[in-house]
Formats: structure tokens, sequence, C-alpha cells
């Protein structure tokens, strides 16, 4: 079965328009801009507060039981 030049363009354009989708779609969109002060100091905090909290190993809980 051959495929005809209409087919060829046709397969061309699928490709350049699911290439397309997927580079938007995987990309960064907030590559290249800066970070802000505010959120730079929500992230810290945010850090921060996650540094308090941490997982208790299973064993210590059951030994304590």
């Amino acid at each position: 079965m051959s495929i005809t030049i209409q087919e060829k363009q046709i397969e061309e354009i699928v490709e350049k328009v699911v290439f397309k989708i997927l580079k938007r779609a995987l990309s960064d969109p907030d590559f290249g801009l800066e970070i802000n002060p505010e959120f730079e100091k929500k992230f810290k905090k945010s850090i921060n507060s996650r540094k308090k909290y941490h997982l208790k190993d299973f064993k210590n809980i059951t030994d304590s039981l």
C-alpha cells in the first residue's frame, strides 16, 4: 500500500500539532520568571513549618503501646 502525497502532508501536520501540544503541556510556564519577595517569604515559611513536624517511625509507635 503506497502513501499518497496528501496522506504524507496530513501525517506531517499531525506530527507538528502533536509535538506542539506536548511541548506546551510539558514545558515550565514559569521558566525565566523571577521569584518575588512575597512568594519567597511564604515558601521559606512553609519549609520551616514542615521541619517542625516529622513522621514517627512505626516501630517506635508500636513499642510504646
